[in-house]
């Protein structure tokens, strides 16, 4: 969660399977559940679009072997980077339940990954998000460059022995 590392500490976690596995690995954020960060870490972090925005600008940066200046509400750096650049892309996606995280899933991240939807919602939200890509003339900064490929679902089960 977003609310109990920072993204430079999330980023040097990240970075690590890449070196051992180049190009494989993955990482799934979610913004969590912001008052219990607070209440049992003590941290203060602003409750916005605007800190998941600032978390994955700067996450995203380093993962791509950048120096990474980033000034923000609720997270920010001056020329931050990784000690060892990162080998093969690690593609970082976002847990998103609504629309406006699922437009940040596609203009700060790889994609998303949504959770407690049907079907129909899926469709919808993809649609939706497509919609809302940033051109790449733009923000040439924008990670998510095929985000009709780059979605995930799942949803919770519980496996029993009854019949």
């Amino acid at each position: 969660a977003i609310y109990t590392r920072s993204p430079m500490a999330t980023a040097m976690h990240a970075a690590t399977p890449s070196v051992l596995a180049p190009g494989r690995g993955g990482l799934g954020i979610g913004s969590g559940h912001a008052n219990s960060a607070r209440e049992a870490f003590g941290f203060h972090t602003p409750l916005s679009l605007r800190t998941v925005a600032d978390y994955g600008t700067i996450l995203c940066g380093l993962l791509d072997g950048r120096s990474v200046t980033h000034s923000g509400e609720a997270f920010s750096t001056i020329e931050a980077f990784l000690g060892a650049e990162p080998v093969g892309k690690t593609r970082v996606v976002l847990a998103a339940l609504g629309p406006k995280m699922s437009e940040l899933a596609a203009t700060h991240f790889d994609g998303a990954h949504w959770n407690w939807l049907t079907a129909e919602s899926m469709a919808q939200r993809a649609a939706s998000v497509r919609e809302h890509l940033p051109s790449s003339s733009l923000h040439p900064q924008r990670r998510c460059r095929r985000f009709e490929n780059r979605g995930s679902a799942g949803s919770p089960t519980c496996s029993t022995l009854d019949q």
